[in-house]
């Protein structure tokens, strides 16, 4: 006896509130020493994040009349159990609809059916029958949270007039965006963002968007912002039916140092961490990383004059002229 077990999501991620429907197929294939399966039982735990849609079981095939639906179609259920006798070469199928009842970010549900018969019917030499078990599984996901990082720059002029370009002493405007899917909860989320030391003076660190609900802290230890929930152990549920965006903003000002010269980058980064569960799960998301090229002046200075330089090629009470030209080989 196989079983088998698909869902209609096609493999993308689900947001809460979606139904799902779960397709089990049990298969008493033909082998030419196949017998009944006798006192089929098949059960359907329905998993933490998902409620089953009361009246949605149907049994299908040609063996649906020798079944029964014994759990599954009663308001409380917590499981699909169906019972009955399958021929040789014959097949059913149960159908159930479930619906995402909130749930982590990228999270993955897992739901698993499992069937047990036997070679006898019950109350048949029971103690001396053989027992066959086997089991299918089928999973859901949820979407992940995101990150992206971008920044400008506060100049613009010649040779410096792009946000991927910084001259000494310029600020730099960092913005990191975490989003989160509708429906879903970041469990212990953690942002981090990754500054060089010693090349950027960091200022300004502001915290934004309709996620930034009183409960986030955000602090700085010199080389890294770090971006939590207060307290730590806490999470940030999106209730609603769109998805959320935090933002971190800060400056970085670029440092008068000899580390920091032009054709040099400031080059950081931002993550994502959090847990699709409560204390568990664990998921990530980027680095998410920004790049900004030190363009500084380079002058070049050349001198002549009009003596071509020969010796002697001038004489006493001669003007001498002389020419000093400034070109900047970059701005």
């Amino acid at each position: 006896l196989g079983i088998t077990k698909t869902n209609d999501t096609g493999g993308a991620p689900i947001t809460p509130g979606s139904p799902v429907t779960y397709t089990v197929t049990l298969t008493n294939a033909d082998l030419g020493s196949t017998s009944i399966a006798n006192a089929v039982t098949v059960t359907d735990p329905i998993p933490a994040g998902l409620a089953l849609t009361v009246g949605s079981v149907a049994l299908g095939g040609p063996a649906a009349a020798d079944f029964v639906i014994t759990e599954g179609n009663t308001g409380g259920d917590s499981q699909v159990v169906v019972d009955g006798s399958l021929d040789p070469d014959e097949t059913l199928t149960i159908t159930y609809e479930a619906t995402l009842d909130g749930a982590g970010a990228g999270a993955t549900i897992q739901n698993t059916a499992s069937e047990v018969t036997f070679s006898l019917a019950d109350g048949v030499n029971d103690a001396g029958r053989r027992q066959y078990n086997d089991s299918a599984n089928s999973d859901v996901t949820t979407p992940a949270a995101a990150i992206d990082k971008s920044r400008t720059t506060s100049v613009d002029q010649p040779g410096n007039n792009t946000p991927s370009q910084a001259t000494i002493g310029e600020e730099i405007l960092y913005t990191v965006d975490v989003t989160i899917p509708a429906g879903t909860t970041l469990f212990q989320p953690t942002i981090t963002d990754d500054f060089p030391q010693g090349d950027i003076s960091v200022s300004g660190i502001a915290l934004g968007g309709d996620a930034a609900d009183g409960n986030w802290t955000a602090s700085s230890d010199g080389s890294e912002i770090t971006v939590t929930r207060d307290p730590a152990s806490s999470s940030y549920a999106n209730s609603t039916a769109a998805a959320q965006t935090l933002t971190l903003t800060y400056t970085g000002t670029v440092l008068n140092v000899g580390g920091n010269a032009g054709g040099d980058t400031i080059d950081n980064s931002a993550d994502l961490a959090w847990n699709a569960a409560d204390g568990a799960d664990p998921q990530t998301a980027g680095p998410a990383t920004t790049s900004t090229l030190i363009v500084e002046p380079a002058l070049q200075v050349a001198k002549s004059n009009n003596a071509g330089g020969v010796l002697g090629g001038i004489s006493s009470g001669q003007d001498v002229v002389a020419k000093v030209a400034f070109k900047p080989t970059s701005s």
